[in-house]
């Protein structure tokens, strides 16, 4: 029992890299169950041959043949699910966490386990709604687990999907609650800034932005952040400053950066009419 938690628990925290593309990804799953030399191996065998693979199609495939024959095998639905998502194929990875639900009741694990379990298969649902850009769903998963478990994690992306849905002063509320367990979160204070600059809370955000520029000096976005923030509250030569500072660190922007100057000083001159 201890050894299965122990296996399971490295595969959910596989690290996930979801930025790069499958071009033919159907096809090559077409033929994933199709039975080759490797259909002759025994389930050890395969198991072996999954943990020492590196190639994600690979080790896709030899979930289908493991779960061809052990299909309520939980680890391995759970690394076809991690690898379905890191694939970007997020429905099939959605699928797959239904499916490890529904194993559940019939493998019996011990209740607190099952229940940690059941909260991580939640957060995985509502990354595949979220990465589909269904917020909406994605709240709704990510409540779901949080009524197991209070994860921070958990109640982070809830935060976020609230953003991408506009609902700032909501997500506001959120943020608060996370910087309660870690007030000195960037990730966090840059959340809850943005949920301020959007609800035009203009100085309460312009001094979290301030607060991360300390540990962040040379983050392009925070110093954009900023610059805007001064132009809502028309302080046009701060604003020219912060641009001044991020074409320092990346001279590409310069078109970008000169046409927004210019923009604030045509604004700054009406100003003065």
């Amino acid at each position: 029992q201890a050894h299965q938690n122990t296996q399971l628990k490295q595969v959910w925290e596989f690290s996930m890299d979801i930025s790069f593309e499958t071009p033919d990804f159907e096809n090559i799953v077409g033929q994933l169950t199709t039975h080759d030399e490797e259909s002759d191996l025994k389930l050890e065998n395969l198991k072996r041959k999954l943990s020492l693979s590196e190639d994600d199609f690979e080790q896709l495939k030899i979930t289908y043949l493991i779960l061809d024959r052990s299909p309520n095998d939980v680890i391995t639905l759970l690394k076809q699910s991690v690898l379905f998502q890191k694939l970007e194929q997020f429905d099939k990875a959605f699928e797959t966490c239904e499916k490890i639900l529904s194993c559940l009741p019939i493998i019996g694990m011990d209740a607190d386990f099952n229940q940690d379990l059941k909260s991580w298969i939640y957060a995985q649902c509502g990354d595949c709604k979220f990465f589909q850009k269904k917020f909406v769903e994605s709240i709704k998963y990510y409540d779901r687990g949080l009524e197991i478990k209070q994860s921070a994690n958990l109640l982070k992306q809830k935060t976020i999907s609230l953003v991408r849905l506009k609902k700032f002063s909501e997500a506001e509320e959120f943020t608060k609650i996370l910087l309660e367990k870690n007030s000195d979160s960037p990730d966090i204070l840059r959340l809850q800034a943005r949920c301020l600059m959007y609800q035009e809370k203009y100085v309460e955000s312009l001094n979290l932005f301030n607060k991360l520029l300390i540990i962040e000096p040379k983050n392009i976005e925070i110093l954009e952040h900023i610059a805007t923030i001064h132009i809502e509250l028309e302080k046009y030569q701060d604003a020219i400053k912060y641009f001044d500072i991020i074409l320092e660190i990346n001279p590409e922007l310069d078109v970008e950066i000169q046409v927004s100057k210019f923009l604030i000083s045509e604004e700054d001159t009406e100003n003065l009419d």
